[in-house]
């Protein structure tokens, strides 16, 4: 059995390839990934497709996806691969037929986020995951834009090792101040600027932002700008030092935006809450929303101005056994359905 992974960027951009590969690896599976390195850095144990040119027109754009097309048809063609994984929807339209002539129910799309191809190719998209043997996605908020006659398997943004990871008992608000961290890459800088001003100089928080990220100096920059004094920058930070850096952490904020794209995410920020005992910030009408109002480990915010009013208020009536047991029941129905997730690329190498 030899099977192909499609990604469509730098490695270290997918830690969720991991999933599969620690699967295949279990299986005893030869699989090779052929990725797209975007930003010119060597990467070991792939085959990468690379793009000398930086120019961003759209007619070299089109020009590359092209090229990447022709790169991975012929590589797979000349190692005569059984079975193939395609990671994006959007690299799942561009091998569309290429797929569905060679490959029909021998391939497996995994989708992480939404692309705007799909709008103009929706037929193309569509009969490519009818013709999958599974699509794999990361939200059950996709399922808004998704093709509705399709049993998806959900693959949570989270390492299944960590799911059976002893995680020491945290503290409470022990705080002077209650805590708002905001953990990961910082990209929404509209949210974040948001909670930014709805918090700024109250005497009963403080802000971290840690993290780096486009919308960091833009965010640094308005902190500057408003003379917000109850906020600090870390920077960039190691993924080994996340539990340490939340120590302090009374609540962890998850503030998406409220367009298209957004609404139907669900953070890797979300899975530390739960996995840390952080209660949660997220905003209504959105998948985490849905979340949060059925397992009970955070604040739903409807309006940004209530914002500290309702984080005073949620610790005030905070009960820590409800709390831990809410997290508990939350990953309790992350394991089973990662455990799904498991079983079906198993049957998916096996048949």
């Amino acid at each position: 059995m030899k099977i192909a992974l499609i990604f469509p960027n730098n490695l270290f951009r997918a830690p969720y390839l991991d999933y599969y590969t620690k699967i295949l690896t279990q299986q005893g599976v030869d699989f090779t990934i052929y990725n797209w390195d975007r930003e010119g850095k060597a990467e070991e144990n792939c085959i990468s497709f690379t793009s000398s040119n930086d120019s961003r027109t759209p007619l070299k754009i089109l020009l590359d996806f092209y090229k990447f097309r022709k790169f991975i048809t012929t590589q797979i063609d000349n190692q005569k691969y059984d079975k193939v994984i395609v990671f994006s929807a959007q690299i799942s339209i561009l091998l569309s037929g290429f797929l569905r002539r060679n490959f029909k129910r021998n391939y497996l799309v995994d989708i992480r986020d939404y692309t705007k191809v799909i709008s103009f190719l929706t037929k193309r998209f569509n009969k490519t995951l009818v013709n999958a043997s599974y699509v794999c996605i990361s939200s059950q908020g996709f399922k808004e834009w998704l093709p509705k006659n399709i049993d998806y398997i959900i693959s949570h943004n989270i390492n299944s090792s960590l799911l059976s990871t002893s995680i020491p008992a945290k503290s409470f608000f022990k705080n002077n101040r209650i805590h708002v961290d905001t953990i990961g890459a910082l990209r929404d800088h509209i949210s974040n600027s948001k909670v930014i001003q709805s918090l700024k100089n109250h005497p009963k928080f403080f802000m971290t932002f840690i993290g780096d990220g486009y919308a960091l100096p833009i965010l640094k920059d308005l902190a500057a700008k408003e003379n917000v004094k109850n906020i600090d920058f870390y920077g960039y930070y190691k993924k080994k030092d996340e539990f340490e850096l939340l120590q302090s952490s009374d609540y962890i904020n998850i503030m998406v935006g409220n367009d298209f794209l957004s609404k139907g995410l669900t953070s890797n920020r979300l899975y530390l809450c739960a996995l840390y005992q952080i209660p949660a910030i997220v905003n209504s009408n959105t998948e985490q929303s849905r979340i949060i109002d059925k397992f009970k480990f955070g604040i739903v915010v409807n309006h940004i101005d209530d914002l500290p009013k309702q984080l005073l208020e949620y610790k005030k009536q905070f009960n820590e056994d409800t709390f831990r047991n809410n997290c508990d029941y939350f990953l309790k129905e992350v394991k089973k359905e990662m455990k799904s997730f498991e079983n079906c690329v198993i049957t998916f190498i096996q048949n």
